[in-house]
């Protein structure tokens, strides 16, 4: 729609004529008022002009442009020179790109009424009217006059009635937030209201120098009306310690959230919580003494053989490579003296056998040792005397039994070593033993793992990796295991586990894999260590192979039969499997027994005496084993068996 631009965006009243006949009564900006809505759905503008009759036709003819947005362009136009049907104010009959509609004639000093009929927000903005009166002698005049819709209801504050607070030169403001409970307004939204602590809508904020003592402090509220509404706030003051902001890292520089950190004083006592940038604020004062302290849980993580193989090693040799952060690290048991007593207690964490969550240290950043190789004992956090020179605030954490300050570090990204078996068949309740293998050629200093199976552990049979019984902790199908004295080289078979199966079946099944689930031990992701220098790597698990079977039976055990046998047999393929059994004579037994389908590999059945009323006697189990493949046909074997009646 194509809009005219006004002339003159001031509001002043002007004429122009031609021979100053006319007048134009009102040409004065009004104030559009209502308690009740925030928008005019409709607004009537009203207007009179005058002339001295000197035309013989006393008509007055009017041209009126309104702008309805409040923003310098005209949007409506009403006019009498239009058709005297036009009364849609939706339609631009004149085509000139405005809406008009036709506006009749009045007579000298007759009230000519504008209706406009758009919503009209409550607002300071002036609306221009351009009124235009013209007569029957062609004599004109202009005025131009506006309207503004004004709310005039308050808004509404409230304000805590009274607040304490401590001052000190380092903390000289208090905010706004500090004083207001709530404020709202009938027409001006939340964001648009302001607030001020002085009617002149200039300051937003407060300072503690403004008072001498306890005061009352005055809060307005404006909305976009202009109208203000206040309430008045108490305010008691003393003087406090001022507040600073100190952080908390662990010894690669890392910053710790999450860390409660406690700053006591003789009289009182404040915690907070470490933010994700390892900050923490608190209020003291470098006259007075205070003490600063953090505690810290983060469920174990970070500890690993790797950290067990470093304490070995340190106790072993009394290796330099350590920093004396690194030595802290290896007091496990926090009695500052690293020794074998530290192996074994980090050996209870790995297998969660028992529960320590206050592994860590904090020490004061700027912390300085004597002897770097014999940092024993240390003072943990930070004691501040009012003697001492005030400085930054840092606490350093050391996780005990986190040597290696790996706690919170991302993976290396290095390749995966694989631990590998042979796939075999294993019988419910038979004992056997797997051999796991290490890839040749690498020199693997020690690992850590965790698996599930459906296997029960018997023990460590033997290897190259010199893991005993005490490496390996086993909770019912959970088996947990380290190893810190590798020396493996070849491809000579790494370590051997003996277990007995709960069932039937392939390795590859009874194996549930290498997994970092904390439900088999969240303290031990599957990692080798490899070289000198400990290098970390991924630890994974591979069954290798398939098992080759042949169609076999296996001799009844035991025999001779009392109450009961068990018989393996072998599957090539998948069948049905019968049994047939016959006495030294030939006869067969009444009795036939169907053992069901079978799939390829090998399964047991065992053969119950006291469900059959066969007496003593030797007798002949023929196996009829029946394929499903077409033209494998059928293969029978034949097991002679001594059953012995129980007395």
């Amino acid at each position: 729609m194509k809009r005219m631009l006004l002339i003159s965006p001031l509001v002043f009243f002007y004429c122009f004529t031609l021979s100053a006949q006319l007048e134009i009564l009102s040409c004065d900006t009004i104030n559009l008022v209502d308690e009740n809505q925030c928008v005019f759905p409709e607004v009537t503008l009203t207007n009179s002009a005058i002339s001295d009759g000197s035309c013989a036709n006393d008509s007055i003819y009017w041209y009126v442009l309104v702008d309805a947005w409040g923003d310098g362009v005209y949007d409506y136009e009403y006019s009498s020179s239009l058709e005297t049907s036009d009364n849609d104010i939706t339609e631009d009959s004149n085509q000139n790109g405005m809406p008009d509609i036709y506006l009749p004639p009045s007579l000298s000093g007759e009230e000519v009424f504008i209706l406009i009929q758009e919503n009209i927000e409550m607002s300071l903005f002036i609306h221009s009217v351009r009124w235009k009166a013209m007569d029957a002698c062609g004599s004109e005049i202009v005025c131009n006059s506006g309207f503004v819709i004004k709310d005039l209801i308050l808004p509404s504050i409230e304000c805590v009635q009274e607040i304490t607070t401590g001052i000190s030169d380092y903390y000289p403001v208090l905010e706004l937030d500090d004083f207001l409970v709530s404020g709202s307004d009938n027409c001006t939204a939340m964001e648009d209201l302001v607030y001020s602590f002085d009617a002149t809508l200039e300051d937003t904020d407060v300072s503690y120098s403004a008072f001498d003592g306890d005061t009352s402090l005055t809060l307005y509220l404006f909305d976009e009306s202009g109208n203000s509404s206040s309430c008045v706030v108490e305010l008691n003051y003393y003087q406090s310690p001022f507040p600073f902001t100190g952080v908390v890292k662990n010894v690669n520089d890392v910053a710790l959230d999450g860390v409660s950190v406690f700053v006591e004083r003789s009289s009182w006592l404040s915690s907070q919580i470490s933010d994700e940038n390892g900050h923490f604020t608190a209020c003291v004062s470098q006259d007075f003494d205070y003490s600063i302290q953090a505690s810290f849980d983060d469920g174990n993580n970070g500890i690993s053989t790797r950290d067990l193989l470093q304490i070995q090693d340190f106790i072993n040799d009394n290796n330099s490579f350590l920093n004396p952060f690194g030595i802290i690290a290896c007091d496990v048991d926090h009695n500052f003296e690293v020794d074998d007593k530290d192996i074994e207690y980090l050996r209870e964490l790995l297998f969660e056998e028992r529960v320590d969550t206050g592994l860590w240290r904090f020490l004061y950043g700027r912390i300085e040792f004597e002897d770097e190789s014999k940092p024993f004992p240390y003072d943990e956090g930070i004691e501040h005397t009012a003697e001492s020179e005030w400085h930054w605030k840092e606490l350093l954490g050391v996780k005990l039994g986190d040597v290696d300050h790996s706690a919170f570090s991302a993976s290396l990204g290095l390749d995966s070593i694989q631990l590998t078996i042979e796939n075999k068949f294993v019988y419910k309740n038979h004992e056997v033993d797997i051999d796991f293998f290490l890839p040749k050629g690498i020199d693997v200093r020690g690992f850590q793992f965790a698996i599930d199976t459906d296997m029960d552990f018997v023990g460590v049979k033997s290897g190259a990796a010199h893991i005993t019984n005490e490496d390996i902790s086993s909770t019912s199908s959970r088996l947990l295991i380290t190893c810190t004295e590798a020396d493996i080289m070849t491809d000579e078979i790494a370590f051997t586990l003996s277990f007995i199966s709960s069932k039937s079946g392939e390795l590859a099944s009874l194996i549930k894999g290498l997994d970092k689930n904390p439900a088999l031990g969240q303290n031990l992701v599957a990692e080798v260590y490899i070289n000198a220098d400990l290098e970390t790597h991924p630890l994974q698990l591979r069954v290798e192979g398939e098992p080759a079977y042949k169609t076999k039976v296996f001799d009844l055990k035991p025999n001779p039969i009392y109450d009961g046998s068990m018989i393996d047999f072998e599957l090539g393929s998948e069948a049905k499997v019968g049994i047939k059994i016959i006495d030294t004579y030939g006869r067969l037994s009444p009795y036939e027994v169907d053992l069901g389908s079978f799939n390829k590999g090998k399964h047991s059945y065992f053969f119950d005496r006291n469900d059959y009323n066969i007496h003593s006697g030797i007798y002949l189990f023929q196996f009829v084993i029946d394929y499903k493949a077409p033209n494998q046909g059928n293969a029978i074997f034949v097991k002679k068996a001594i059953i012995i009646e129980s007395k």
